[in-house]
C-alpha cells in the first residue's frame, strides 16, 4: 500500500489535525472488507503477503518432489482445501479424545487427560514458553502462562454490566450449540454449556489485568520440587519426558495464583463439571479444523460476534492453521522466495543510525541523573538488531509419516513444535526468534535485548523507495519505537545483558521518568473514542512514551543523514513534511465497532488516529514543517 498524492486533503490543515489531512480521504474512500476486523496499514499488508504465501503453499502441495518445510506446508495445505475429505470425516478425528472425557471419573484422571493434552502442544489450562532466564539469561527457563479461555478479554467473563452479561450469554450459545454437535441432548447442551463457562469464570477471577505493567510479576521461578508440589495434581515431568528432555532445576510460573485457582478448582468442582469444560473446550479449540457446520459456528462467535467479522474464504482459514501450526516452515518458504538477500545490511544500517540518535538524546536528557545515564547507555549501546529472517529453520523431514486427514496433521504439527519448544532446555534458547517472518509486526526482546523486525514489514508503507525522508518517517520510527521499549518503566529493569534486576535507575530518576509519563497519560486520559469509549490512559501509558520517542528519535536519524548528504535548509524542511506524512501514513485505519470495544479494553496501543497526530505534534520541527501552532504538544514525551 503506497500513499497516493490525491489523497492527502489541502482543506485538512496538517497543521491542526495530521491524520485528517493525511488519512480523511483514504477513510471516506476505504470499505473495510467484511471478513476483516481491521482494516489499515498492517492488515492491508498482511493481507497482501497473504496472498504471497497462499500461492508458495499451493506451489508446495503440487510439488510431489518437495521435502522438509516445502513438503510440510504442501501436504497441510492440500489437506486443509480438501473440503469434502473433512466433511466426511465430520467429528470423527475428536471421537476417541470425547469419549475419553466421557470415561473420566475421578480428579486424578481429570489432571492426567489434560497433562496429555499439553504434551500433544494443545493449551488447555496453560501453554509454556522457553525463553533466556530472567537471573541468567545464557541459560533458558521454562516458563507457564495461562491459556486464553472462551473469551479473549478477561473483563468480559467478570464484568456484572450488561457488556460482560451480553458477552457471556453468546458465549454459552456458542458452546451448547457444540455439544449439540457433539451428540448431547439440549437439556444436557445447555448444563454443560453453563457448567464450562462457570469454570472459565472462575479461571479468570486468578488472570491479571491487562493493565499489569509490572514485568517481575510475571516472573516467579520455584525449584523443580517447590514447582511440582504447587502444580499438583497436574504433572509436568510426563510433558517433558514425551519431548525426551529431563525436568529442569526451575521453572517459572508466570501467574502462580491462576496455577493455584486451577489446583483448587479441580478438589472443589465436581468431575462432572470439569468433563463438562474439557468437552465444550475441546470443540471449540478445534472446530474451525473440521466440517463446514462446525467452522461456521466457530466463525460466527470468535469472527463475527466478538469481532465483527465475517467468515474468511476457506483458504485464509487453512492459511491462518498453517500460520498457528507450522509458522516456521510457513516463514521458511516465504523467505526462500520473496525476500531480497540484500535487505538485512540495509535495515543494519538503518538501525546503526537510530541508535546513535538515541545515545545522542540519552546525553541530551536533562532530568536523567548520571547512574540512569550510565544504564540507559550501555543498555541501548549493547542493544542487536534480529532482521528479516531467523539464520536456521527447523528440520521438518519426517513430517507426514501417516495419512490422519487434516486434524491429523495439524496435531502431529504442534506436537512436533511443542517437543522442538521443550527441547530448547537442553539445547538453549540460542537466536530463537518467538515471531515468524512473515509476520507483519515487530517487537522488543528485553531477555536478548534486540528488537524483531520480521521481513514481511519491510515493505510498502513502512520501506517504501530510496527516500530517507519516508524510511525514517515509516519503518525507521517503528524500529525506533520498540528500542524505547529498552528504557521504560519495565524494560529498564533488565540489563544490557538481559538480566532481571532492581531498578538500575535511583528514585529521583525514576520520579522524573514518571513524572512525563504522568503528563502524557494526563494529556489523553478520558479522551472519547465514540460508541460511548473513553480512552484508558493507564492501559495505553507505555506505548505512548513508544511512539512520542520512537518518532523523535527516527527524526533525529533523518537529520544525521541530510546532514551528511549536504542538504540545504528548503531541502531538509521538504524532507521533514514527507517524514511526517509518511508517519502518519502508517496510521491509517477502519475498525468494526466489535474490535473497536475490545481493543479499547484490551489493546495497549493508542487509537490509530491519535497515534498518526499526537507524537508528530510534540516535535518543534513539526511547526517547522507545517506552520502556525502545530507543535503544541512540544514538551510531551520522555525522550
Amino acid at each position: 500500500m503506497r500513499l497516493d498524492p490525491a489523497e492527502l486533503d489541502p482543506g485538512r490543515d496538517p497543521a491542526r489535525d495530521l491524520d485528517a489531512h493525511v488519512n480523511a480521504r483514504w477513510r471516506e474512500a476505504t470499505v473495510r472488507p467484511a471478513d476483516r476486523a481491521a482494516w489499515d496499514s498492517f492488515s492491508i499488508l498482511q493481507a497482501h503477503t497473504e496472498q504471497v504465501l497462499a500461492g508458495l503453499a499451493q506451489a508446495a502441495s503440487e510439488d510431489r518432489d518437495a521435502v522438509g518445510a516445502a513438503r510440510a506446508v504442501g501436504r497441510v495445505w492440500r489437506a486443509g482445501l480438501d473440503l469434502d475429505a473433512r466433511e466426511r470425516a465430520g467429528l470423527a478425528p475428536l471421537r476417541p479424545r470425547l469419549e475419553a472425557i466421557a470415561a473420566l471419573r475421578t480428579p486424578d484422571e481429570v489432571a492426567a487427560f489434560i497433562d496429555d493434552a499439553h504434551a500433544a502442544g494443545e493449551d488447555l489450562l496453560w501453554r509454556p514458553a522457553v525463553a533466556p532466564d530472567p537471573e541468567a539469561p545464557a541459560r533458558p527457563l521454562l516458563g507457564l502462562h495461562p491459556a486464553r479461555l472462551t473469551l479473549p478479554d478477561r473483563d468480559d467473563l467478570l464484568d456484572p454490566a450488561r457488556r460482560g452479561q451480553r458477552r457471556r450469554r453468546l458465549a454459552r450459545a456458542h458452546l451448547r450449540g457444540l455439544l449439540l454437535r457433539a451428540g448431547l441432548c439440549r437439556d444436557q447442551a445447555r448444563a454443560q454449556a453453563a457448567a464450562a463457562l462457570d469454570l472459565d469464570v472462575a479461571l479468570a477471577a486468578a488472570l491479571p489485568s491487562p493493565r499489569e505493567r509490572d514485568v517481575a510479576a510475571f516472573h516467579q521461578p520455584l525449584s523443580w520440587t517447590d514447582a511440582a508440589r504447587r502444580l499438583a495434581p497436574w504433572r509436568l515431568a510426563p510433558c517433558l519426558a514425551a519431548a525426551g528432555v529431563a525436568p529442569p532445576a526451575r521453572l517459572s510460573l508466570a501467574v502462580p495464583g491462576f496455577h493455584a485457582r486451577a489446583a483448587g478448582l479441580l478438589r472443589e468442582r465436581p468431575v462432572e463439571a470439569w468433563r463438562a469444560w474439557l468437552r465444550a473446550r475441546l470443540l471449540d479449540l478445534h472446530a474451525r479444523h473440521l466440517d463446514a457446520d462446525l467452522r461456521a459456528r466457530y466463525q460466527r462467535f470468535h469472527g463475527r460476534a466478538l469481532r465483527g467479522r465475517a467468515r474468511p474464504p476457506e483458504w485464509r482459514q487453512v492459511l491462518e492453521d498453517l500460520d498457528l501450526d507450522l509458522g516456521d516452515a510457513l516463514s521458511e518458504l516465504y523467505v526462500a522466495r520473496a525476500v531480497d538477500g540484500g535487505l538485512r545490511p540495509r535495515m543494519q544500517a538503518v538501525f546503526d543510525g537510530l541508535r546513535t540518535a538515541f545515545l545522542a538524546r540519552i546525553d541530551a536528557a536533562r532530568w536523567l541523573g548520571e547512574r540512569g545515564r550510565r544504564h540507559a547507555r550501555a543498555k541501548i549501546a549493547g542493544m542487536r538488531a534480529a532482521l528479516v529472517a531467523p539464520e536456521c529453520w527447523p528440520d521438518w523431514h519426517g513430517f507426514d509419516t501417516g495419512n490422519d486427514g487434516y486434524a491429523g496433521l495439524l496435531a502431529e504439527a504442534r506436537r512436533r513444535a511443542r517437543t522442538r519448544l521443550l527441547q530448547r532446555l537442553a539445547a538453549g534458547v540460542g537466536a530463537a526468534w518467538d515471531m515468524p517472518a512473515h509476520r507483519v509486526n515487530a517487537r522488543y526482546d528485553p531477555a536478548r535485548n534486540r528488537i524483531v523486525v520480521p521481513a514481511a514489514l519491510l515493505q510498502p508503507p513502512f520501506l517504501d523507495g530510496v527516500d530517507p525522508a519516508a524510511l525514517y518517517g515509516g519503518i525507521g520510527a517503528v524500529m525506533a519505537h520498540e528500542m524505547t521499549h529498552a528504557l521504560d518503566d519495565q524494560g529498564r529493569r533488565f540489563d544490557a545483558a538481559g538480566r532481571l534486576a532492581e531498578d538500575a535507575w535511583d528514585a529521583s530518576d525514576r520520579a522524573a521518568f514518571d513524572a512525563r509519563l504522568a503528563a502524557l497519560r494526563a494529556a489523553f486520559e478520558g479522551r472519547g473514542l465514540g460508541d460511548g469509549l473513553r480512552l484508558d490512559g493507564a492501559l495505553i501509558a507505555g506505548e505512548l512514551v513508544a511512539d512520542f520517542g520512537g518518532l523523535a528519535i527516527a527524526h533525529d536519524a533523518l537529520r544525521a543523514v541530510l546532514r551528511a548528504g549536504g542538504a540545504g535548509d528548503a531541502e531538509r524542511a521538504a524532507a521533514d513534511r514527507r517524514f511526517f506524512i509518511a508517519w502518519a501514513v502508517l496510521w491509517r485505519q477502519c475498525l468494526s465497532v466489535e474490535e473497536r470495544r475490545l481493543r479499547a479494553s484490551v489493546d495497549p496501543h493508542p487509537p490509530a488516529a491519535l497515534r498518526a497526530d499526537a507524537p508528530a505534534r510534540a516535535l518543534p520541527a513539526f511547526a517547522a514543517a507545517f506552520g502556525g501552532d502545530a507543535g503544541t504538544g512540544a514538551g510531551l514525551g520522555v525522550w
